[in-house]
């Protein structure tokens, strides 16, 4: 079995979390990646498929934007992970954000990819 990760990210933020999922792919071939965009089909209960989703995963990217940062499923997608204190990353298109995340997530660690993309 492989090591299973949940992409995290708004709607809006899909092609960005898809070069995410892409460039983790190439350095980690074996790794899984589970990508709601790409994942979620027609037809399906969407949540109920997240739950599983959720469950399942052994960690969860969250990729944190300007679109992102009020929109409350990223932070209901992450806080399974936190609560049952999986592996959890915080990625920040630009760490000006980091004042804004909610209380447990300023407590941790976060990576700056505006940085990394210069």
């Amino acid at each position: 079995m492989s090591y299973s990760i949940f992409l995290s990210h708004a709607t809006e933020d899909a092609a960005i979390a898809k070069t995410i999922k892409e460039k983790l792919n190439k350095i980690f071939p074996e790794l899984s990646i589970y990508l709601a965009t790409d994942e979620i089909r027609s037809g399906t209960k969407w949540k109920d498929e997240l739950k599983q989703n959720l469950q399942e995963h052994n960690a969860i990217i969250t990729l944190i934007s300007q679109i992102s940062i009020d929109k409350p499923w990223i932070y209901t997608e992450w806080s399974p992970f936190w609560m049952a204190e999986k592996p959890f990353h915080l990625l920040l298109l630009d760490d000006k954000l980091k004042k804004d995340l909610i209380g447990p997530m300023k407590d941790c660690q976060t990576v700056d990819l505006k940085v990394r993309q210069q």
